[in-house]
Parts: C-alpha cells; sequence; structure tokens
C-alpha cells in the first residue's frame, strides 16, 4: 500500500539545511535556487522554509 504522504499535496516544510541534504547539495545552493525563484520559500521568524516537495520536484528536473 502507497504511503498517503507520498500521494498527496501537503506541504512538508523544512530548513535550508534540510533541504540541502536532500539536494545532496550545500546549503548555499539553497539559498542561490531561492533568489533565482527556482525554489519558492517562506520566512517563519528569522528561520527560511522551503517545501521539501518542491525541492524533490527541481531535483527530478520539473522546475517549471
Amino acid at each position: 500500500m502507497e504511503s498517503t504522504l507520498e500521494t498527496t499535496k501537503t506541504p512538508q516544510w523544512g530548513t535550508r539545511k534540510e533541504a540541502a541534504t536532500r539536494a545532496k547539495c550545500s546549503p548555499r545552493t539553497i539559498d542561490r535556487w531561492i533568489q533565482a525563484g527556482i525554489l519558492p520559500a517562506a520566512k517563519v521568524g528569522k528561520v527560511v522554509r522551503v517545501n521539501l516537495h518542491d525541492v524533490d520536484r527541481i531535483l527530478r528536473g520539473n522546475a517549471a
């Protein structure tokens, strides 16, 4: 049976560091993606959060 987490579009929010670990890159690369508009982000307090599903989408090559 498939996991409902994988089949739903519920955002899974993570930090820049978590996104970088998932993408196997540096947090600075995540910053560049955010600044370029490739990766949407939200600032919660002093912490920048990204939707980890968006990171997966970028890694699959569906950045549009």
